[in-house]
Order: C-alpha cells, then structure tokens, then sequence
C-alpha cells in the first residue's frame, strides 16, 4: 500500500532575512536582478553562492534560486547562478533561506538504522506549504525527514520518527489535527503555526493538570510512603507527588489501620 508523506516546508522562510526586488524581472532573467538592499549579502563570499526563496511560501510562481558563484552581489543587484523560470512584480519579497531540498529515509524501529529511499534529495516545492512525497517500497516501520543545501552538502537535524501507520489517537499531531478539522481550518505559518497549536496544547495541558480532581488516573491510594519510626516526626513523599512541601496533593495520611491524622496548616 503507498504511503504519502506531507512535509511541513514553512521553517524555510521562518525567521530568515529578507529584501525585496526594486522592479520587475522576467522569466529567464539571471544577471543585474534589482533588490532593495544588498545588505544581507554583504558579508557573503562569493566562492560559496546563496540560497534565495523569490516569493512567499505557498504561492504560485514562488522559486529558489541560488546567486552566482562568481559575481558578488553589489549596489543594488545580484547576479543569480540560473535563471529565473518565473516573472515576477517589483516589491516581490526575496529571502535568503537555508535549505533547497529535502530528504526522505526509513527504519524498520525508531532508533534503527536508516535507509535511503530517494537516489538524491528533492527539491523543496516553493509554490506548496508542504512537500509531498509518495513510498511503494515499505509497509511498516518509520520514515525520517531532513533539510539539505546543494552549496555545501549540508543537513540539518533529522525530523522525529513518523510511523508508516500514522499517528495513535493521543499524540501531539493527532491532537492538533482532530483541533484543525473542527474549525476547518489548516497550518498555514501565519494566522495558525504548529508552534502556536503547540502553545495551546501546553497550557491546555498545564490547565488540566492544575486542575484538583480532574486527574482520576494519577490517584494513588494506600500507598506505604514509609515507616513511622519511635521519635520520628517526618517522612519525606513520594517523589512523584506535585508540590511536595504543601499538603495540597494529600488526601490523607495515617499510620497503619488508625483513622486519617488530622491536618493543621501553618
């Protein structure tokens, strides 16, 4: 059974800098390109080349594109290393990104060894928030997505492990997927970013997890925390209770079938 993958492009473009295009380029252009400021390419060697994202993520036209080996970037233009396959209005934003491909491998466990499925890596797809990859070679197991750059061959950190059988009903993606579809709405790193479904995760977590009596399955009762020693006025609660030095998380305390202690604050 095939397996389509949908990978999550919008960390490209996230936080990088960027210029714009001071007038109108066609499709084919590569040499003279009219940017705003060149000064986020001022400090870059020539030996080495750029990687540029021309539009916004998402949109149709959008392309990356790498400036020239050879020629510097100077005053107000930048000679890129192929031309552009799309034209493009003036004020067109123009970033200068990391990454220009990505890569796809598998591993029968989470930590196994993994093998490549892809001869090289693809291209990242400017004009989709996500990147779709299709498998036909695996049934089971777990695929692992990473960044590359074709400068220097450079990788970033691999994804987290993504099961061939799709998430359980109680993980992170599930939960925000189930939240996604019930307002019909997606991530698109604007209005809604998996960082801010991951924010609202946490504190709905923390809100549970503060809540008293909202918590039946982390109870524990007759629970043996230790020995009520002759002269001993203290024993020490079990590590996992919350908040230790409050009797906020006790519902009672005694010492073999005696009746509960009473509790007197401070």
């Amino acid at each position: 059974m095939p397996k389509t993958l949908f990978l999550d492009q919008s960390i490209v473009p996230k936080d990088k800098k960027f210029t714009f295009l001071s007038a109108d380029v066609v499709a084919g252009a590569s040499s003279a390109v009219g940017i705003v400021s060149t000064l986020e390419f001022t400090s870059l060697t020539t030996a080495s080349g750029q990687i540029l994202l021309v539009g916004e993520l998402g949109q149709a036209k959008s392309e990356i594109v790498k400036t020239s080996s050879t020629t510097a970037p100077g005053g107000t233009s930048i000679t890129l290393n192929s031309a552009l396959r799309f034209d493009h209005p003036q004020d067109t934003k123009v970033y200068l990104v990391d990454w220009d491909r990505f890569e796809v491998q598998w591993a029968s466990t989470t930590t196994g060894t993994k093998s490549t499925l892809m001869a090289y890596p693809q291209a990242i797809q400017p004009e989709l928030t996500e990147a779709i990859f299709r498998d036909t070679s695996q049934t089971t197991g777990y695929y692992f997505v990473r960044f590359n750059e074709t400068i220097a061959s450079g990788n970033s950190d691999w994804s987290d492990p993504i099961p061939f059988g799709g998430y359980a009903d109680n993980t992170v993606f599930a939960i925000k997927q189930r939240a996604l579809e019930s307002v019909n709405e997606v991530v698109d790193g604007k209005i809604i970013s998996n960082e801010f479904l991951n924010r609202c995760l946490w504190e709905a977590r923390r809100v549970y997890h503060q809540a008293p009596g909202k918590r039946p399955f982390r109870r524990s009762y007759n629970v043996a925390i230790g020995s009520a020693l002759t002269g001993s006025f203290r024993i020490e609660l079990p590590a996992y209770v919350e908040k230790p030095h409050s009797a906020e998380n006790v519902y009672g305390v005694r010492i073999g079938a005696e009746k509960n202690m009473e509790y007197y604050g401070n």
